[in-house]
């Protein structure tokens, strides 16, 4: 029997024929099966109850993925699915002995209809990153990096152009701890957008610096003066291929400004390092 068929012998009894262990454990028992949609019962048990006797929201979610599993395995698929996303939000409670229904219903397998022409799409995404990470000294720190991003979307049917664009990046950074408790930090970027629509490939720089200095005791003041876009060229470029459409989108960035801070720290640590790390900015006391 393939998937589905096994599925329907077991109406009306606990699901023990599952490739998935977890699905055993959690004991689903099969209201109804057709080709992608289902309905199962659960009995809740004690083991599945939170501290305050109500049912784990962990196990909400488990039973929801479990379901989702069993939906895609009514299809007699030959390959397994995994999840990449699971949102849930939490009305009500349930007890130890009540049961919870799943009910599920496939909406869309993925596939595109053109003029009733099925229209199987496909996505390639590559991202390759090259950094190499210099420290000449405790105080001085360099890296240069590349960063490549290739996508292709391709499409079954000759009507349907395939997208596919690319996207460059190479970038070098610098932090240098001074004399006198000052620091350096610089990070110049250069983007190159290729393969898209016409005033979409598009070649810019991003420079962004900061110097700051520590005072007062324990060094937990810290007084910074941060330059962004320091050359004005950000611009924003983004391209969405999706089955029946192209997108490309240039939205209005943020562009050159200049900002002067002030950080107290309220412990005996500096304040860097109450912050955290900063462009990758070493603090040595």
């Amino acid at each position: 029997m393939n998937p589905l068929e096994t599925m329907k012998s077991f109406i009306g009894k606990e699901f023990s024929a599952s490739p998935s262990p977890f699905m055993l454990w959690l004991k689903p028992v099969v209201k109804s099966v057709e080709t992608g949609a289902l309905e199962f019962e659960y009995k809740i048990r004690p083991e599945w109850l939170n501290p305050i006797g109500n049912l784990h929201g962990g196990v909400t979610a488990a039973i929801v993925d479990d379901v989702l599993g069993a939906t895609i395995f009514s299809l007699n698929e030959a390959y397994f699915y995994t999840t990449i996303n699971n949102v849930i939000d939490y009305f009500s409670i349930a007890k130890a002995g009540e049961s919870i229904i799943a009910k599920t219903h496939i909406l869309k397998k993925g596939k595109q209809f053109i003029n009733n022409f099925g229209n199987e799409i496909t996505n390639l995404n590559l991202g390759p990153e090259v950094r190499l990470d210099l420290n000449f000294s405790s105080r001085f720190y360099m890296s240069i990096g590349a960063e490549i991003r290739y996508s292709n979307t391709s499409y079954s049917l000759p009507s349907a152009k395939d997208a596919t664009f690319l996207v460059q990046e190479y970038s070098t950074e610098i932090n240098w701890e001074l004399p006198a408790r000052f620091f350096f930090n610089t990070r110049y970027t250069y983007n190159i957008n290729t393969q898209q629509s016409d005033g979409f490939n598009t070649k810019f720089p991003l420079w962004n610096a900061f110097l700051s200095k520590q005072f007062l005791r324990y060094n937990r003041g810290e007084l910074k003066i941060t330059a962004f876009d320091i050359m004005n060229k950000n611009v924003g470029i983004s391209r969405t291929a999706n089955q029946n459409f192209i997108e490309d989108k240039r939205v209005n960035n943020l562009q050159q400004y200049f900002m002067l801070s002030f950080t107290y720290s309220l412990s005996k640590n500096s304040a860097s390092s109450q912050q955290g790390p900063q462009n990758g900015l070493k603090i040595i006391k």
